[in-house]
């Protein structure tokens, strides 16, 4: 009805446009204007198609802004780091001049010249080697090295996240999609129940509270309905927007996945997370660049000593008629006495700032521990809890079974057949739960030990 609306609408609009005043036309004009990309927005950007886990994820690791941001930081890292390495190579600079100079001093005013008019040429060519600078060249190279690193990281965190991300959309998308599907049932065998409860009491074989209690099945069923319905949605759309397309899943069209070996021990799974973690590895980084830091500010305590080699020529410059040609190889050095004590408290702050990083480490490596015992607690209980879902699915199964064997000798009534595949739906639905709890449960703990990588799950990265 929405749409047929956006059609009619434009029309009516058209047709009171043809009869309206000036005024009143001007408005309806713009209006008419204002509701044609209304229709069009509708319509949905995203095409549609069949989702593949595998292929999907690839695409998703290619095309992320995360992940490009994350590349397009670590091209930048590189770069610095070959920056910081031209420091330990010579420059050479040139530098040139040609004009007209004019020259008024005692010797030419002596001379008889009021003045000596030249046109002058000189070029200076100087090739600078640094011999040593304190350690700050040294320091400013393995400080971006560390960035590099630190880029790295950042990359992995990323992928990390995007493969997290993309894994809870899909597992989300195909477990609402089977608990629709479930309710779906469930509703309908309840109402067939239900009808097969009214036939009994206008036949005079039952009573009303079975109908009430029937009813009341049936409206648990349909809230069962409309929430997985609703999240059925809710996923839908997050998928849609992460993958870029909207999804149809059709029977039969789930990617079997099989979740990674997970330590059975919290000790072990500590061990891994702390060899593996890219939050410990960014922050211990962090303590290298800052503990570099501080040899970079202490740099200024020392002299910097520099190779110069120059060589110059000159034509009429000067005052000198005629070509100068000289060159010279110098050492130089340089050092700051007092620099109004800046030196000092940068080194001091850079000390502090090695302080506070070992902190921030330790902070980080106790919240690692925490994260990880959370989740993996929570994947134990999940796990648990599957297994004892995945007991009353059988259970279930078999008192259906037992059900179907007895109506068709006469022993049993439909009802009661139907009552037992209404449990059996509801046992399904709960081993659906639980299987996806389990393994969304063991995804997390994966990502806290930092093992949730593409490689690890045999995704390929374009």
């Amino acid at each position: 009805m929405a749409s047929l609306y956006l059609m009619t609408s434009p029309v009516r609009l058209l047709l009171k446009l043809i009869f309206a005043p000036s005024i009143r036309r001007l408005v309806l004009i713009f209006a008419l204007i204002a509701s044609a990309p209304v229709a069009k927005a509708d319509s949905g950007d995203f095409p549609s198609a069949v989702p593949n886990l595998a292929e999907d994820l690839t695409k998703l690791l290619s095309v992320d802004h995360r992940i490009l941001a994350a590349k397009s930081a670590l091209n930048a890292a590189r770069s610095g780091n070959k920056q910081a390495f031209s420091v330990f190579l010579p420059t050479i600079s040139l530098s040139s001049d040609a004009g007209r100079e004019v020259i008024d001093s005692p010797s030419t005013r002596t001379s008889g010249l009021d003045e000596q008019r030249e046109t002058r040429e000189k070029a200076t060519l100087t090739v600078t080697q640094n011999l040593f600078s304190g350690g700050a060249n040294v320091a400013s190279y393995e400080s971006s090295g560390k960035q590099v690193d630190l880029a790295v990281l950042g990359l992995d965190t990323a992928e990390s996240s995007v493969l997290l991300e993309g894994l809870i959309a899909y597992f989300s998308l195909v477990r609402d999609k089977k608990l629709l599907d479930l309710a779906l049932r469930a509703e309908a065998l309840t109402k067939k129940q239900l009808n097969l409860e009214n036939e009994k009491v206008e036949k005079g074989k039952g009573i009303a509270l079975d109908i009430l209690q029937a009813k009341s099945r049936l409206q648990l069923a349909t809230q069962h309905r409309i929430q997985f319905k609703g999240q059925l949605a809710v996923a839908t759309t997050q998928f849609t927007y992460l993958f870029r397309f909207r999804p149809v899943l059709v029977a039969g069209s789930g990617t079997k996945f099989e979740l990674p070996q997970i330590p059975p021990s919290l000790e072990d799974a500590l061990k891994i997370t702390l060899e593996n973690s890219a939050a410990l590895a960014a922050a211990q980084t962090t303590v290298d660049v800052t503990k570099i830091g501080i040899g970079s500010a202490e740099s200024g305590f020392w002299p910097k000593l520099d190779l110069e080699a120059t060589v110059n020529y000159e034509r009429d410059a000067g005052g000198v008629e005629g070509i100068r040609r000289d060159w010279s190889v110098l050492l130089k050095a340089s050092w700051t006495l007092f620099d109004g004590l800046g030196t000092y408290y940068g080194a001091k702050s850079a000390r502090s700032n090695y302080a506070a990083s070992i902190s921030q480490f330790d902070a980080a490596k106790r919240q690692v521990k925490t994260e990880l015992i959370s989740s993996f607690q929570r994947f134990q209980i999940a796990e648990q809890n599957k297994a004892l879902m995945e007991n009353g699915l059988r259970i279930a199964e078999e008192i259906v079974s037992a059900q179907e064997r007895m109506e068709k000798a006469g022993k049993e009534t439909v009802i009661n057949t139907l009552d037992a595949q209404s449990q059996l739906i509801d046992a399904k639905i709960n081993y659906t739960s639980a299987f996806y709890d389990h393994l969304l449960g063991g995804l997390s703990v994966m990502t806290t030990m930092g093992v949730l990588t593409p490689e690890n799950l045999g995704v390929a990265i374009q």
